[in-house]
């Protein structure tokens, strides 16, 4: 007997995939809170609120890198939600240091700015003098003549 299905194969696929994603990361928020609340002797709310910041949103920076590495320890080897957290984990660490290094270099280019434009001053200073001193030199010439 053949029975129909709502689904094709490639769509029930999608959604035991979508389901089990769904498990590797849920499984691993709730150990990643014990974790938390065990590392940093914080409070259990404090460690369930710091994790539903980071899983919610895109945080990054020094203070969600504990939750990130908590998350990474507690998802199952070898899955998508380990590989994610401990690529956020990175990005945490790196994001700061990057927007430091990008205002230090906006700063380096505002002082090379401003040395050009000094030396153009200084040129154009130049410039001016001496064609004040070669008409200077040409007043002088036409009046012996």
């Amino acid at each position: 007997v053949a029975v129909p299905t709502f689904f094709p194969y490639r769509a029930r696929e999608m959604l035991r995939r979508v389901k089990r994603r769904e498990l590797e990361f849920t499984s691993s928020r709730t150990k990643a809170r014990y974790l938390l609340v065990s590392q940093k002797a914080k409070d259990e709310e404090d460690a369930k609120n710091l994790l539903d910041e980071v899983v919610s949103s895109h945080s990054y920076g020094d203070e969600y890198i504990p939750a990130f590495h908590a998350l990474a320890k507690a998802a199952p080897p070898h899955t998508e939600a380990r590989l994610a957290s401990h690529l956020d984990a990175r990005l945490s660490y790196l994001l700061p240091r990057v927007q430091e290094y990008v205002a230090s270099t906006r700063e380096a280019w505002k002082r090379v700015g401003s040395s050009l434009l000094i030396l153009e001053q200084k040129q154009l200073e130049e410039g001016e003098a001496e064609d004040q001193k070669g008409n200077d030199e040409s007043k002088d010439v036409e009046m012996s003549a």
